[in-house]
This record gives structure tokens, C-alpha cells and sequence, in this order.
């Protein structure tokens, strides 16, 4: 079907208009991105999802709530998602700074990634889907061992050996609905309000214990010498949300 060429020039500028959020986020998620050694990766959901390269265009599950809410219309009857994520994560990296050694860590992780139900209704002879869903958006799950040579010693390091841990997740409202005049036309929306997980009472929170040590680090590894010092960093005050709209 062929579009007149106003009702093109019309949904050219929907679709620009699509691509573009409002986001509110407070101040301290500055500060954990800073202190995090891992960049989040804030993605839809979904195996088959991620296996595909273009879910946006053909989105026709629960989990389009995540990429594209248009996809929503294509469900049929009502539908219950859920996504678990198991990762296994080894970082091995050299820093800039040559005083600073970091070793090889390795840590595994099993996570709830994405739930929602969908629920597909017909209101005014115009079908349309809405869904309630919870997308966890950002992992702050890390392990580090770090060495620090102290200022103005002989041979003598500190070891910061820690976690973190936490995620920024969205609860939202979404919806899809096909347009009556063009019913292979599909626009979706949804509100998106981001907070801390359903399973932890902080966003994110670093927990590290530090030790001073007489030589440099291993292989050579004698006992610690007796000073210790623990330390806790805690944010459970980030807020935000956005709009998302899809075209299908």
C-alpha cells in the first residue's frame, strides 16, 4: 500500500519524533559511574531477542515492551514473560596508572533480567495490548582485588579486596495499538520509572576490606601485617523516568 505523500511526510516525522526521551536521573549516579569497573549496558530482553539482528522490526512478543511497544499488538492472547540472566564474567585488565596492580578477577551471577504480563483487549473496534512490566537496566555486580604501594615505604602495599553490587531497574506501563484506518500500522508508548531492584533495599553499594602487606603482591604472598580497615559506600536515592514510543 502506497501512502499519500502527506500521510508519508506525516509518519517520517512520528518516527523522528521516536527516537527522542525525556530522562530524570538524580546526581549520585555520576558518582557510581565513577566508581563501578564494568560499563553497564542498559538493553532490551529476551534470548531470542538478542539473537536476532533487528527485533525492533519484527518484535512480536511479551518482551517487545523492552524494545519496541508497538510489537505488543501482534500478541493475540495474554501473555506472562519472565527472563533470568546466569553470567559468568573474568576481567582482566592493566590500568593506566603503573602503581596500581590489578589482578584477574572471575565471578558468577544469576539475576532476573525482565517480567511482565500482557493483556491483549479491544476497545472502540481498535485492538490494543497494554502490559505491566519490570526490566532490569543496569547491573552494578563487580569483584575487584586492587594493590597500592604506600607513599614513602619500603616494600610495603595495601590490598583492596571488595564487591559491588545493586541495579537500576525500570517499572513500566506499556501499550500498543493499531491504527483504524491503516491496521498494518502499529504505535506503541510507554512510561518507564527507574529505581532500585525489587531485591535489594539500596541502588548500588560497594563493600571492601583493606589490608597492608610487607612485600609486593603475589606470587610472593605472606601474612598480612595487622591493620585492617573496612569500608561501605551505599546510594539508594536514584529516581528517574521516560517516555518510549515505537512505530511497527
Amino acid at each position: 500500500m502506497t501512502l499519500p505523500l502527506d500521510r508519508r511526510t506525516l509518519t517520517l516525522i512520528f518516527i523522528v519524533c521516536a527516537s527522542f526521551a525525556r530522562v530524570v536521573c538524580a546526581g549520585p549516579l555520576l558518582t557510581i559511574y565513577q566508581r563501578i569497573t564494568i560499563t553497564p549496558e542498559p538493553v532490551g530482553s529476551g534470548a531470542r531477542a538478542l539473537g536476532q539482528s533487528a527485533f525492533l522490526a519484527v518484535a512480536d512478543d511479551a518482551t517487545a515492551a523492552s524494545w519496541n511497544p508497538a510489537g505488543l499488538i501482534n500478541l493475540e492472547t495474554p501473555e506472562t514473560s519472565f527472563v533470568g540472566v546466569w553470567k559468568t564474567i573474568t576481567k582482566d585488565h592493566s590500568p593506566a596508572d603503573d602503581s596500581v596492580s590489578n589482578y584477574q578477577d572471575h565471578w558468577s551471577k544469576a539475576q532476573i533480567n525482565f517480567m511482565n504480563n500482557a493483556q491483549p483487549t479491544e476497545i472502540a473496534n481498535t485492538d490494543k495490548v497494554i502490559s505491566v512490566n519490570y526490566h532490569q537496566v543496569y547491573n552494578f555486580r563487580t569483584e575487584f582485588v586492587d594493590w597500592f604501594p604506600i607513599p614513602k615505604t619500603d616494600n610495603v602495599w595495601q590490598k583492596e579486596k571488595g564487591k559491588s553490587d545493586g541495579a537500576i531497574c525500570a517499572y513500566s506501563m506499556a501499550g500498543g495499538l493499531s491504527m483504524p484506518s491503516y491496521p498494518e500500522i502499529a504505535i506503541g508508548a510507554s512510561f518507564n520509572w527507574y529505581s532500585q531492584s525489587l531485591f535489594n533495599d539500596y541502588t548500588w553499594q560497594r563493600k571492601s576490606t583493606g589490608s597492608l602487606w610487607s612485600v609486593p603482591p603475589p606470587p610472593a604472598s605472606p601474612d598480612p601485617m595487622p591493620l585492617f580497615s573496612d569500608t561501605t559506600e551505599t546510594f539508594d536515592d536514584i529516581r528517574g523516568h521516560n517516555f518510549t514510543f515505537g512505530l511497527l
